[in-house]
């Protein structure tokens, strides 16, 4: 719905791994349609399968082989897919996360999206990051009293 920016390559193609600076509410519709297993009002805008494989491989034997046969710094029986994060092989929330504090949380099951807009002065900070999962896991338990 509003002006969007996105970061070129020296070949000036679109970077894809980064560089999207939108609004909070067009972030906030791009969570609701990956909620929606690609759709927005009854029309497809990305193929249902491109999600569903997203949300639906269950395979983190890679991720974990990288790292040592430990668990990444947040997901430690998580999955990494596609640009998308999976909180642990249970679950279906996935979930995009970008440097200095931005977050795109998606829970299906609970039709609950959550963007988070930062500006934190390093790229990656752990202790913020886990803070605001508790954040989302505390407003997850109150939505469900």
């Amino acid at each position: 719905r509003h002006e969007a920016y996105i970061t070129l390559d020296t070949y000036a193609a679109p970077r894809v791994s980064g560089g999207l600076c939108i609004t909070l509410h067009d972030l906030l519709r791009i969570g609701q349609m990956v909620c929606d297993g690609g759709m927005v009002d009854g029309t497809a805008v990305v193929p249902g399968d491109w999600i569903a494989d997203i949300a639906g491989k269950r395979d983190n034997h890679i991720w974990l082989a990288q790292n040592g046969g430990i668990g990444p710094r947040l997901f430690t029986n998580g999955n990494y897919r596609s640009q998308w994060y999976q909180q642990d092989q249970a679950s279906t929330v996935i979930c995009a996360i970008g440097i200095h504090g931005q977050w795109l949380w998606i829970n299906p099951s609970e039709r609950l999206i959550i963007a988070k807009l930062a500006s934190d002065p390093v790229p990656v900070n752990t202790d913020m990051d886990r803070s605001f999962l508790s954040l989302v896991q505390e407003i997850t338990s109150r939505l469900r009293q």
